[in-house]
């Protein structure tokens, strides 16, 4: 019995807000509609440059750690050290064109951008282990 008014409570709370959304006017539905796609890029662009923050201080701890093996490097690992950081700067700069990505873009630029991090790590994995 309880659970039948609870339902009944729902589907009443529902039906209200359906009527009150079919009582509105053409121009308040094109509102709504403005307002919701503001929100949408608000939140695109939020979490987009909450991505983007994250991939810099990535970045910078791991362009630290770079510059720090490279200094203990003997010589012939200095050279993959060189090509390591050179990818962390590619990465860096592409990471700052996901500030301009447009909405159709952000997912399959932020993959990429995923995925190139991962090779950067296993860059500096690789020649961390060729000490």
């Amino acid at each position: 019995m309880r659970k039948n008014r609870l339902l009944i409570a729902t589907l009443g709370i529902s039906l209200i807000g359906l009527t009150s959304a079919c009582n509105k006017t053409p121009a308040e539905r094109a509102q709504d509609r403005r307002e919701d796609a503001a929100d949408r890029t608000a939140d695109l662009n939020r979490d987009r440059d909450e991505y983007v923050q994250r991939m810099n201080r990535e970045l910078d701890e791991l362009d630290r750690k770079i510059d720090e093996q490279a200094a203990k490097a003997k010589a012939e690992t200095k050279q993959a050290w060189s090509e390591v950081k050179e990818k962390s700067r590619k990465l860096r700069a592409e990471t700052q064109d996901l500030r301009t990505s447009t909405k159709d873009a952000w997912e399959a630029t932020k993959r990429r951008t995923d995925q190139a991090w991962e090779d950067v790590k296993g860059a500096f994995d690789r020649t961390e282990n060729r000490k």
